[in-house]
């Protein structure tokens, strides 16, 4: 089926609140060279408040019309090709009145970081291809140079490093110290560190650790020896303070619970909500332990259905007191609840799952 993306935003410019609505759609690369090609395209604008939106961009296969004065119509002819976006094009329009909307549209990312693997992101020393590269940046493929991220962020942001040191002690009451450290190489082996004519990869000049002191032991030591779900508790942590830094409006965690104790959701998120304060946060899950920590009108259920796309629901204001109630009733918590309602009333339902959802939901 043809791919199709849509997202609305709300933004401020020049003191003005606008909500903008960009989408398009494309058809997939087929055999005999088919497809590979946007169908659709929008770009709608409106000032907060009205209700209205007024079409900015317009397009269907190659015939594209773009609104070039704010008094006028969307009917500019453009010349796109088959896999070039319009909203790229006029991007490069400098009289564009509403080029500053278009550049903070474009500005707008989606990155992934694989950091399943702990015992791999605490590595002290990357033996790569590429040295990393100064900055609190995380490594956006896997989050291997997490070490350094934390060095840079002790040193360029102490008040935020502090905060990430002070939120892992809290949810792991038996860490009593954290620190980061830095060992230039160079400075202690000289120029002959490397011999880049008889080896095909390089060793950083600097390696990074971050060394925790736990109460059980009398000596420092590796992040690395400590058990994944406390790693990945850092790890989660650690991302959420560096999106806070970059003003990341959005920031998405599959599976938060994989190897946390579920002794620890509440504090986790309650953490969480504090670190990221311009930020918001989505949340992916199977455990009914996580659900009794977050208000049902922030819960939304996903309910698999007969064409393979899930759909996803929320539970109606009027129905939560009664949810809750129910739950009370069968001495469940609101997760185990809501999760057996999923399990035992779906089985075998096709398509009448939906249809059940939304009255399961109205009771």
């Amino acid at each position: 089926k043809n791919f199709y993306f849509s997202i609305q935003y709300s933004t401020e410019l020049s003191n003005v609140k606008y909500i903008v609505e960009y989408n398009y759609s494309f058809e997939w690369l087929k055999d005999h060279s088919k497809g590979a090609k946007i169908l659709t395209e929008e770009l709608k604008v409106k000032e907060s408040g009205n209700n209205k939106f007024k079409s900015y961009l317009k397009r269907n296969n190659n015939k594209a019309e773009y609104l070039s004065s704010l008094k006028g119509r969307c009917n500019n002819e453009l010349n796109v090709e088959n896999n070039e976006l319009a909203i790229n094009k006029i991007a490069n329009f400098d009289s564009l009145f509403y080029l500053e909307l278009i550049k903070e549209l474009n500005k707008i990312e989606f990155s992934f970081i694989k950091m399943l693997n702990t015992d791999e992101a605490f590595n002290s020393a990357l033996i790569t291809k590429d040295v990393t590269s100064e900055g609190v940046e995380l490594d956006l493929d896997n989050g291997l140079n997490i070490c350094e991220a934390i060095f840079n962020l002790k040193e360029k942001e102490p008040e935020k490093y502090e905060l990430l040191v002070n939120s892992f002690k809290t949810l792991i009451p038996s860490i009593e110290s954290v620190s980061a450290h830095e060992i230039n190489l160079k400075e202690q082996f000289g120029e002959n560190l490397i011999n880049k004519e008889e080896i095909p990869f390089e060793i950083p000049e600097k390696i990074y650790d971050i060394r925790i002191k736990e109460k059980q032991n009398n000596q420092l030591t590796t992040i690395q020896n400590i058990s994944d779900g406390s790693k990945r508790i850092f790890l989660l942590l650690t991302s959420a303070i560096l999106a806070d830094i970059k003003n990341i409006p959005l920031i998405f965690f599959e599976e938060l619970e994989n190897s946390i104790h579920p002794y620890l959701f509440q504090r986790l998120l309650i953490i969480l909500d504090e670190i990221l304060q311009e930020s918001k946060l989505v949340i992916t899950s199977h455990s009914p332990y996580l659900l009794q920590y977050i208000d049902l009108k922030n819960i939304y259920i996903g309910v698999p259905s007969t064409n393979g796309v899930a759909t996803f629901q929320r539970f109606k204001s009027s129905s939560i007191n009664t949810v809750v109630s129910n739950a009370e009733e069968e001495e469940l918590n609101i997760g185990d609840y809501i999760f057996s309602l999923l399990i035992d009333d779906f089985s075998g339902l096709d398509n009448e799952i939906n249809d059940y959802l939304e009255h399961k939901l109205d009771e």
